[in-house]
């Protein structure tokens, strides 16, 4: 039987199948940062981006970001890729598909 791993540890690749879904929040207005909703690139001194395995609406990702200090916006979005998707050679913003903002419905 595997050992279990901690929830606060990501699991590496090879845990993950090829079609497991991710997915990355965004917010259009983030003051301090660049006009780009969704990270693409490390800063100085980061490892890696954040993702979160399974589809998540955007009123998921805000409540498992902000822990109830704040509600989702219409300036909030997800975008999703697949595991499968991560080819170092491309561009990592062309993984994913189109942005679901919050007015779009009931994202």
């Amino acid at each position: 039987m595997p050992a279990r791993r901690s929830p606060n540890t990501r699991p590496s690749r090879d845990e993950l199948s090829d079609n497991a879904v991710l997915t990355q929040f965004g917010n259009r207005l983030n003051p301090g940062f660049c006009i780009f909703p969704f990270r693409s690139q490390l800063r100085v001194g980061e490892k890696g981006l954040s993702l979160t395995i399974g589809e998540r609406s955007v009123k998921e990702m805000v409540d498992l970001m902000y822990r109830g200090r704040r509600s989702a916006s219409m300036h909030d979005g997800v975008r999703y890729t697949t595991a499968g998707k991560d080819d170092e050679s491309a561009r990592f913003s062309e993984c994913f598909g189109q942005p679901v903002w919050m007015e779009d419905g009931d994202a």
